[in-house]
C-alpha cells in the first residue's frame, strides 16, 4: 500500500491496511517520513514503514530561475531579505558613529562628519537600490502566481498542447521525487498487489507493477481515489500544479487493474471523466 502522507490521521488508509491483513494478506504500508525520520510500526498485522522522500524536484522553477519579466529583481531565496537588512544595518551603524562624533564635539566632530558624508550617501543609495530590487522580486512573484497572467498561461498551454497527458513532467517534475523514493522499496518487496492511494501515488504504483511484470511477476494495481483531483482548488502559489496533477492521473488511471473510491457520486464522476470501462467500486470510509 502506498500513501503520500505520514499515515497518522489517515483513517481510511489505516482501516484498509488492517482489514487486508485480517483477510490474510501480508501488508506493508509505505508512507512518508517527517522530521523524525524513517519509522516502522504495526497496525494490527499490517506493517507500516515511513520512508524519507527528498523533494528537490518539488521546487517550482521560479524558486531558482531568473525571469525576464523583472530582470532587476533579486534572485529567489533569502538573498533579497539579507540585502535589505544589511543596508539598514549599515545605515544604523553610520548613524551611531555620527552621534558619537557629535557628542565628542570640536574639530574631531567637524572632520568626522565630513568623512562620513560619502559613506552615508553611498549607504542611502544602496539602501534604496536594495528596496527597489526586493520590490521587483515581490512584484514578479505576484505575476508568476497569477493564473490569468499571459506569461503564466502560455507555458501551461504549450506543454498541454505538445505533450498532452504527459505534460505533468514539465509542469510538476516533483512527482518524480515520489517515484525515486518509493520505487526501489516497492521493487524489493516484490508485491502481488500494489494499492495506490490518491492522485500522487497512482503513477508510482502503475510503474512499479510494469517493472514487476517485465520480470515475470503478475502484479496488479488497485487505485483508491480519495477525491476528484480536477475539483481541487489547486495551489495559489503555483498555477502549474493542478493541471499537472490532472494530467498525471489521466495518463495512469487506465493502467489500474481496479479502481475504488469513497462514494457513488465520485464513482460515477471518475468513470465518466476517465472513460473507465467498469464503474469504480465504492468502499465507504466508515465501519460496516
Amino acid at each position: 500500500m502506498l500513501v503520500d502522507n505520514g499515515v497518522h490521521g489517515d483513517s481510511r488508509v489505516q482501516k484498509t491496511a488492517r482489514s487486508a491483513a485480517e483477510a490474510g494478506w501480508e501488508v506493508v504500508l509505505l508512507g512518508i517520513a517527517g522530521k523524525a525520520g524513517p519509522q516502522t510500526w504495526s497496525i494490527g498485522d499490517a506493517e507500516v514503514r515511513l520512508i524519507k522522500v527528498p523533494r528537490p524536484l518539488g521546487q517550482h522553477p521560479t524558486q531558482f530561475h531568473r525571469s525576464l519579466r523583472r530582470p532587476l529583481a533579486y534572485p529567489a531565496g533569502r538573498h533579497s531579505g539579507y540585502r535589505v537588512q544589511l543596508m539598514k544595518a549599515r545605515q544604523a551603524d553610520l548613524a551611531e558613529r555620527r552621534l558619537a562624533l557629535a557628542a565628542a564635539g570640536g574639530l574631531r566632530a567637524t572632520l568626522g562628519r565630513s568623512l562620513l558624508a560619502a559613506p552615508q550617501l553611498t549607504a542611502k543609495v544602496l539602501g534604496r537600490w536594495a528596496k527597489f530590487r526586493a520590490g521587483e522580486l515581490h512584484r514578479l512573484r505576484k505575476h508568476q502566481q497569477n493564473p490569468d497572467a499571459l506569461l503564466t498561461r502560455l507555458p501551461v498551454r504549450f506543454w498541454q498542447r505538445t505533450m498532452g497527458e504527459r505534460a505533468w513532467r514539465r509542469l510538476d517534475p516533483g512527482l518524480w521525487d515520489y517515484e525515486l523514493a518509493f520505487g526501489p522499496v516497492i521493487d524489493a518487496l516484490r508485491p502481488d498487489i500494489v494499492h495506490a492511494n490518491d492522485f500522487r501515488m497512482i503513477g508510482v504504483g502503475v510503474r512499479a507493477a510494469a517493472r514487476a511484470r517485465a520480470k515475470g511477476q503478475r502484479t496488479r494495481v488497485v487505485w483508491d481515489a480519495h477525491e476528484f483531483v480536477a475539483g481541487v482548488l489547486g495551489r495559489a502559489d503555483n498555477p502549474r500544479w493542478l493541471p499537472a496533477q490532472i494530467a498525471h492521473v489521466e495518463e495512469y488511471v487506465r493502467h489500474a487493474d481496479a479502481v475504488v473510491t469513497v462514494s457513488a457520486t465520485l464513482a460515477e464522476l471518475l468513470q465518466r471523466t476517465h472513460r473507465l470501462p467498469v464503474r469504480p467500486e465504492v468502499v465507504l470510509n466508515a465501519p460496516t
